[in-house]
């Protein structure tokens, strides 16, 4: 960004809080609550600064599903690549995951559009579809892999493992927001990590007590 003319830069750094701000919004009260109105107060701009940026409605709550997705691939899923495949990645991003969750006014900023928009036919929930369906694939992928590692037994259903933990964190997810029960983390987690152990071989036994120790 050093080498941008200044107001190239200056416009995808105002760009970039836009979103920031609509991400939150939507977390909180939902992709329609992102009236151009709404974001351009919590984002403290005008409503013609806004729109220089996004022209409609629609316009925003897309860009704001591809932010949301950038915010947890950054927090969850990007870390994983410093860690060893098989069940010590899985156990990161399961915490991370959870972590993500709680620490975020709102919770899971997907399964609060997901509720939204899951009977509504459209871009919108084409998108969030989409997004949702590649979480769900990548899980199922670090999963086939642990079971390529010997960590997982070799009859381990994959798809059924992705689907149970998946419930979990949207369990996890109604219990923090509805009940505000901060112990509901720990209880997820718990039984994620259960989940993995049922299926785990004597190695990937091993690999996920050693994981568990991790700070």
């Amino acid at each position: 960004m050093k080498n941008l003319p200044k107001h190239i830069a200056r416009g995808r750094q105002r760009r970039r809080h836009i979103l920031e701000s609509s991400v939150e919004v939507a977390r909180r009260e939902g992709l329609d609550a992102l009236t151009i109105g709404r974001v351009a107060t919590q984002a403290g701009l005008s409503k013609p600064g806004l729109l220089n940026h996004f022209d409609s409605k629609q316009a925003l709550q897309l860009a704001t599903l591809q932010a949301g997705r950038a915010q947890f691939v950054e927090a969850v899923v990007g870390p994983a690549s410093e860690e060893q495949e098989g069940l010590e990645r899985i156990d990161g991003v399961l915490r991370r995951w959870v972590a993500h969750i709680s620490m975020r006014p709102g919770g899971c900023f997907f399964t609060s559009v997901t509720s939204e928009f899951d009977a509504r036919p459209g871009a919108l929930r084409d998108r969030i579809a989409g997004m949702v369906r590649e979480w769900l694939d990548a899980l199922e992928g670090l999963l086939a892999r642990a079971v390529q590692l010997g960590h997982l037994s070799d009859d381990t259903d994959v798809g059924d493992v992705a689907f149970r933990l998946h419930g979990y964190e949207l369990s996890l997810n109604l219990r923090l927001q509805l009940f505000e029960e901060e112990l509901a983390c720990h209880t997820a987690l718990r039984a994620m990590r259960g989940l993995l152990a049922h299926h785990a071989t004597q190695l990937g036994q091993r690999v996920l007590d050693e994981a568990e120790d991790k700070p």
